[in-house]
């Protein structure tokens, strides 16, 4: 892909990249009321599928073992396919054992272990560099596009984090996300410190409060609950 030769062509990119975004995201409101509930065990009438990126965007080096650990946790997600019509895509960047993923599948109740296996596609990039699992999806167009090949229906990602990285993938691979648009993230400092957003912004319930440290380059967040109130007697 070639760079954008100019500040003014990569501002006319992003423009096109963020219009697309949005485009997909209004999809989502129709998807909801079609797939039913999201819940496992819920009521749902509509073949759909989910595909997980439990990708993460760190400054420090991470040991392989800790990143696979990483990518692993939205493993207990397997459980919602205790819906007959879901379909799941787990991507990650080291092979996920099936010992692993045949103990959840094994414990969904009232499945048949085998239909729901049949029902999950678990996708290995085969990279175990540091790099987000998105970035290495977006530099494997090929890979992108076995993903598209398994979804026959309607569809949706559900990332771990949300970057540039995640909004894009979602506009390649035509699907919305499951997540918040990631053109909002500069607004949380002004919301922690409780100043006035824009109206798009201030749709936002932020559960606790987000503390941002003072160096710009570092994506770290430390996220603190609110205080609990003493009842009444």
């Amino acid at each position: 892909m070639n760079q954008p030769s100019s500040p003014a062509a990569s501002i006319s990119l992003e423009s096109s990249l963020q219009l697309e975004f949005d485009q997909l995201q209004r999809k989502l409101v129709n998807l909801w009321k079609q797939i039913g509930r999201s819940d496992p065990g819920g009521p749902v009438g509509i073949e759909n599928t989910t595909v997980l990126v439990s990708s993460i965007s760190i400054d420090v080096d991470v040991p392989v073992a800790e990143i696979q650990a990483f990518e692993q946790r939205f493993l207990f997600l397997l459980f919602l396919l205790q819906q007959p019509y879901k379909r799941i895509i787990y991507v990650t960047s080291q092979p996920v054992q099936q010992s692993i993923s045949d103990y959840y599948l094994e414990t969904l109740p009232g499945v048949i272990t085998s239909s729901a296996r049949r029902r999950l596609s678990m996708i290995c990039v085969e990279d175990s560099s540091a790099a987000p699992v998105t970035q290495k999806l977006l530099d494997r167009a090929h890979v992108i596009n076995h993903i598209r090949s398994l979804i026959p229906d309607l569809a949706h990602i559900v990332p771990f984090n949300t970057t540039d990285l995640e909004r894009r993938l979602a506009v390649q691979m035509g699907i919305p996300m499951y997540a918040a648009d990631p053109t909002i993230y500069p607004s949380a400092p002004r919301a922690a410190a409780g100043a006035s957003l824009p109206r798009r912004a201030s749709r936002i319930l932020w559960a606790g409060r987000i503390s941002f440290p003072s160096r710009p380059w570092s994506r770290r967040l430390s996220v603190c609950a609110p205080k609990s109130r003493p009842r009444r007697s």
